[in-house]
């Protein structure tokens, strides 16, 4: 990032981060295919239980370029910042034993003893979850710079 880009192209570090790049992009793109074969085979329908890429690929179009860029964005800056999220989430929860308390039964309430599957439906019912990961990323932010306003 400090040296000039016409030097930085003939480092070994900076090939290196091309054919990464370039290797993710491939495994992308496969998904990609992937997704959109199993979206022809249903006739354009999504299956309730698609991931994310699929729900994607309906709402912009197969031919669209926003689920490759969506999917590149989450990979490259996605993986640490929700790690790190994670991480203070359950900082914080293994601090205060009383909250982790009222989480646990939420989650015991919404999905069930035995930890259910996870739904958007069931995921819209866990607002102390919700709660929870705002207060941590208020006290803990993952990244510098994040500007909040109050609420009128």
């Amino acid at each position: 990032m400090l040296f000039p880009y016409w030097f930085a192209r003939y480092t070994p570090f900076f090939r290196k981060a091309v054919n990464a790049m370039r290797e993710t992009l491939e495994i992308l793109n496969r998904k990609i295919d992937l997704a959109v074969a199993a979206m022809e085979d249903r006739g354009g329908l999504v299956a309730e239980n698609s991931g994310v890429l699929a729900k994607m690929m309906q709402k912009c179009g197969k031919d669209s370029k926003v689920p490759a860029i969506m999917a590149v964005d989450a990979l490259g800056a996605g993986v640490d910042t929700t790690g790190n999220t994670a991480a203070f989430l359950l900082y914080h929860l293994a601090s205060n034993a009383d909250k982790q308390e009222r989480l646990y039964q939420e989650l015991t309430e919404v999905l069930g003893p035995a930890g259910g599957q996870l739904t958007e439906a069931k995921l819209a019912k866990l607002r102390y979850l919700k709660a929870c990961v705002k207060e941590s990323q208020r006290m803990l932010p993952v990244v510098v710079g994040t500007s909040r306003r109050t609420q009128v």
